[in-house]
């Protein structure tokens, strides 16, 4: 499990099972209405450097 900690989703789970290394490191992309773009945006997570268990948004995307 890792924790979210951005703002619309902070301290939420995210369940890693069965991710690969690789997988994690590269991040995640999440729906965030509340994002920069709105309705339909995404939201980027990475794992927090030196805390892989922590994922910190990074930036928007339409």
């Amino acid at each position: 499990m890792a924790t979210m900690t951005s703002c619309c989703v902070a301290g939420l789970l995210l369940d890693l099972t069965g991710w690969t290394h690789d997988e994690i490191g590269t991040g995640v992309s999440l729906q965030a209405d509340l994002g920069q773009y709105g309705p339909g945006g995404r939201a980027l997570h990475d794992p927090r450097p030196g805390d892989p268990s922590r994922f910190d948004r990074t930036v928007d995307s339409p």
